[in-house]
């Protein structure tokens, strides 16, 4: 049976934990799904045993990582021959003032154009402020953009915001939608016609 693959990018572990509720929900519907973090690809990963793969990266500083980026140009032919999507996640999501909001939009497009890949579906999920995680410089510059939006600026703690409905709703409606299209790919073609 082929497989499904999540990669995923993830700087203090928001993105990867985001990447295996989808999973979860994924195998719940009865696929195989395998689990890659992008700075772990193995040097002989091929895309050949799945049937889809989703991908999902984390907004630092304008960019997206890298070893995502990478994976992607490096696959970009092979990721052209089956279902894909992409999650985006950042602290913007969880306070889409409408500049940054639009900035976001911005930041997303064009990273697609220049890696090239043209995912059939895409959400953008609110990740956390984790400043437990941060090192000194990153935590106040973190405190800084958080003070901007309107987030939480005491950073004792950690501040969680991703809507795990909103992940569940993506994996589903993803897996569904690969159903679907096998289904109707499996209907002869006389029938097809009639159908339409």
């Amino acid at each position: 049976m082929n497989k499904m693959v999540v990669l995923y990018g993830s700087s203090e572990g928001q993105t990867a934990k985001i990447a295996n509720a989808l999973a979860a929900v994924l195998r719940e519907k009865g696929e195989m799904v395998d689990v890659i973090d992008g700075q772990r690809v193995p040097t002989d990963f091929s895309l050949a045993p799945y049937h889809a793969i989703i991908i999902g990266a984390s907004l630092h500083v304008g960019g997206y990582q890298s070893s995502i980026r990478r994976f992607i140009q490096q696959h970009r032919q092979a990721l052209e021959h089956i279902p894909t999507a992409f999650f985006s996640v950042s602290l913007t999501e969880a306070y889409p003032h409408p500049e940054e909001k639009a900035r976001l939009k911005q930041l997303l497009a064009k990273f697609l154009q220049e890696t090239g890949w043209h995912p059939q579906k895409i959400a953008s999920f609110a990740g956390s402020l984790a400043y437990s995680k941060y090192g000194f410089i990153k935590r106040m510059i973190m405190q800084r953009i958080a003070r901007k939006v309107g987030a939480p600026t005491d950073t004792s703690r950690d501040y969680e915001y991703t809507n795990w409905e909103a992940v569940t709703h993506f994996a589903e409606s993803f897996v569904a939608e690969l159903h679907l299209d096998h289904r109707q790919s499996s209907i002869p073609l006389s029938l097809s016609k009639e159908a339409t």
